[in-house]
């Protein structure tokens, strides 16, 4: 989701899940700020949607926590993949979170 790694308390690198999270601006590197994904470097004309299982790993980035309008559940009836797709309305982005918490469960690579 992002390139890069948030920071310690003590502004170091977090290389593992134990450091609370600090998040990194981009534009002043020893400046806290929200850690930018992919999805908020796409142009303005490019749309996009992440289809999910449940709760999807891009919600916890705060600018995508409430984000109803490009994250949708995968499964959705009228706005899942399958409906959109059908309908010939795929964004120019999709991404399909996988499901990683079921039997038999594969991964993204």
């Amino acid at each position: 989701m992002t390139s890069r790694l948030n920071k310690t308390p003590d502004r170091l690198w977090c290389t593992d899940n134990s450091a609370p999270l600090r998040e990194f601006d981009y534009s002043t590197p020893m400046l806290p700020a929200l850690t930018a994904t992919i999805f908020d470097y796409l142009p303005a004309n490019v749309t996009w949607k992440y289809f999910e299982h449940g709760y999807c790993f891009l919600r916890l980035f705060a600018d995508h926590t409430f984000d109803t309008a490009n994250i949708v559940s995968l499964d959705d009836p009228e706005s899942g993949f399958a409906a959109v797709a059908r309908r010939g309305e795929l964004p120019n982005v999709s991404f399909i979170d996988p499901h990683l918490h079921r039997p038999a469960a594969g991964s993204e690579l």
